[in-house]
């Protein structure tokens, strides 16, 4: 019962701290968790030790929920208005991590990745000038 109290008070927490649950966030936690997933993979495969799995890696991931969570917070309690700040920081941390994501493939060998890769930065490039 203790057990289901905590998970039930982490839970509140984090819907608190990082803002409705929208597929904005799904995507950010998902290239999060697969970006980690596919480090852990490029670090087996060049057989390094384990130990290369840096702590770094995972305090970034952490940072982007937190400058997330801020970011929520501002905008619902001191400027009080549902403005697209939120919105446009998911977005700019989803792509960021989605071209990490592709990085980390890359070095699995994918050949294709590379290619996507450029062809994406070029999209951005064009509408974010």
């Amino acid at each position: 019962m203790k057990f289901h109290i905590f998970i039930t008070f982490i839970t509140k927490l984090l819907y608190w701290f990082l803002g409705d649950i929208n597929n904005q966030l799904y995507v950010l936690i998902t290239y999060i968790l697969l970006d980690y997933l596919v480090n852990v993979f490029c670090v087996i495969i060049k057989a390094k030790p384990i130990e290369a799995i840096n702590l770094s890696a995972i305090f970034r991931k952490i940072s982007i929920l937190i400058i997330v969570g801020s970011v929520h917070l501002l905008e619902t309690y001191i400027i009080k208005s549902n403005i697209f700040l939120r919105s446009f920081i998911l977005q700019i941390y989803s792509t960021q991590q989605f071209f990490s994501l592709l990085n980390n493939i890359n070095c699995l060998g994918l050949p294709i990745v590379n290619r996507l890769s450029n062809k994406l930065k070029y999209l951005l490039y064009i509408f974010f000038l």
